[in-house]
């Protein structure tokens, strides 16, 4: 039987990363090792994930705002929500919550967040981000976000924005991040943002997931004034 290529990340994953134990293991170790196998599956076998490089600056400005409260739309097979979420559990009062539409790959998310002790930290939230972001509310009791990650259908990147705004999801000092908004490109959401009055925004020219810096893309910075 031939593995779809999410299925061969997950069995790559479980492979090459043995389960998290307590007694042994802290969060920030474990989750660098599922980061480090998912990279270098992702250098072999291409992979739909933020990536080594994109995913360092995206590191870079989570460490410096410490969100309690970060939300990602688009968790696809748990990369980002691993190496991000690890960063946001170093408060321990911080959660993630990680709002994918595909169920199958949300199991293989889960398990692959569970072999990095995340399982209590990052909350996977099925459905689309419209449909679903009520439960932040509903059931998490989350009025608002201190960070969000952007990484799911590039032509969802700007109403999923509005419906943040509309929603006073978003409140002063809160950073939003868009990934791949040059590859495949999100011209819509990039030209809004970097207009809106009410954001301060900045594209950050940098390296397409797994490319060896042979392709170009950059990632939208923005902070709600």
């Amino acid at each position: 039987m031939t593995l779809t290529k999410e299925q061969a990340f997950l069995e790559h994953i479980l492979e090459n990363v043995r389960p998290y134990d307590a007694a042994h293991d802290s969060i920030a170790t474990a989750s660098a090792k599922v980061v480090a196998a998912g990279d270098a599956f992702g250098n072999e076998t291409w992979l739909m994930a933020v990536g080594d490089v994109k995913g360092g600056l995206i590191d870079e400005l989570i460490t410096k705002k410490q969100p309690k409260v970060m939300i990602e739309l688009g968790c696809y097979c748990g990369y980002s929500a691993v190496r991000f979420g690890a960063l946001v559990a170093q408060n321990p009062d911080a959660h993630y919550y990680s709002f994918e539409v595909n169920e199958e790959f949300a199991d293989i998310a889960r398990q692959v967040i569970q072999r990095a002790g995340l399982e209590s930290r990052v909350t996977i939230i099925i459905g689309s981000f419209s449909e679903a972001f009520s439960q932040l509310r509903t059931q998490y009791n989350v009025s608002t976000v201190d960070m969000v990650f952007i990484d799911h259908h590039k032509l969802m990147y700007l109403p999923d924005f509005k419906i943040m705004q509309q929603n006073s999801l978003l409140a002063s000092g809160t950073v939003v991040v868009a990934d791949n908004v040059i590859k495949p490109g999100a011209p819509d959401y990039l030209e809004y943002v970097l207009a809106d009055p009410s954001l301060d925004s900045e594209l950050i020219m940098t390296e397409y997931e797994y490319s060896n810096g042979l392709v170009e893309d950059g990632i939208a910075v923005s902070r709600v004034l």
